[in-house]
């Protein structure tokens, strides 16, 4: 199972925690579009406060997504907002959101993607 991992992205509270609705507003979504992917309520997206573990169960592939794609752009959100928006081969020619929001268990897809893409930067490939 995937960790959620703390990192500097604008998506934690300033004492670490996992916020959500700095989660969904990093993604460029808005709250409603977020749940169709995520199946989080809108209301809990809309609560700051440290999220429930069945909350975060169902978030933690997105926060990994986030996390491994502002690690990549070393935190050019812009750049991370276009990869996510911009259609991909791999995805149909869908972009990733586009993708995810068809099926939740493509969220898997897109997250074992990027983990790719990250081993092939710090492989220099």
């Amino acid at each position: 199972m995937t960790t959620l991992t703390l990192s500097n992205a604008p998506i934690y509270d300033d004492n670490g925690a996992l916020n959500l609705p700095y989660l969904v507003d990093s993604y460029g979504l808005t709250r409603k579009e977020f749940a169709e992917i995520s199946g989080v309520s809108v209301s809990t997206l809309s609560r700051s406060g440290p999220p429930s573990p069945h909350t975060k169960s169902r978030v933690v592939e997105l926060v990994g997504i986030y996390v491994l794609l502002w690690k990549i752009s070393k935190g050019n959100e812009e750049q991370i907002k276009s990869w996510l928006d911009e259609p991909k081969a791999e995805y149909w020619g869908l972009s990733p959101i586009q993708f995810m929001k068809i099926d939740n268990e493509n969220i898997s897809t897109v997250f074992k993607n990027i983990r790719e893409m990250e081993y092939g930067e710090a492989m220099g490939t």
